[in-house]
């Protein structure tokens, strides 16, 4: 039977001291300007990236993100089915593991709730602007709805991203003194 001192699953722990003479694992994270640079499956470490506060456990969140080309937005000119299709084929998945304080998810949580909110009053009032016969109101409800519906689309997440090359993801959001404790990690 033979006996391992390295167990293969533990997560890596990127603020280790590497000697010297050792490279740094390809996979590692790194720093290219106010962008975080890694690959999907990247554990990163148990330090939030809002406000680079040590997290617990608890605090360490899993979350898949998606990247599409923007080029395959001009497919809205032909059709949204098609449009819809190729983002569907086209898009990259990067999945991460990183820490986020109770308070900031409990703030993104707040504003989602918020925005659905928004979004089922304006429906609601579309349906009394429509008995009360008042157009005017039932644009208001209408634009309102959309504006709920595009901002509950666009804006729910932590950490975006921003490019994606060679399986390399560029992901915004993190604290500047996150990045400079990554890139001193280097």
């Amino acid at each position: 039977m033979v006996t391992m001192d390295i167990n293969p699953y533990q997560s890596p722990d990127y603020f280790e001291v590497v000697p010297a003479n050792c490279a740094v694992p390809e996979s590692a994270p790194r720093v290219d300007g106010r962008c975080l640079v890694v690959r999907s499956g990247t554990v990163l470490p148990p330090v939030c990236v809002k406000t680079n506060q040590p997290v617990s456990n608890d605090e360490v969140v899993r979350q898949d993100f998606y990247w599409c080309s923007p080029w395959v937005l001009l497919l809205i000119f032909v059709n949204l089915l098609v449009l819809l299709i190729a983002y569907l084929i086209a898009r990259k998945k990067c999945a991460l593991l990183f820490g986020l304080q109770r308070t900031i998810r409990r703030r993104y949580r707040r504003r989602l709730l918020i925005k659905i909110t928004v979004m089922v009053v304006s429906f609601v009032g579309c349906f009394y602007a429509g008995a009360a016969d008042a157009p005017v109101l039932i644009v208001i409800a209408l634009c309102v709805f959309a504006g709920a519906l595009i901002s509950l689309c666009i804006g729910q997440s932590p950490l975006k991203i921003r490019k994606h090359r060679d399986g390399w993801f560029w992901v915004q959001g993190c604290c500047v003194d996150y990045l400079t404790a990554i890139q001193q990690a280097e």
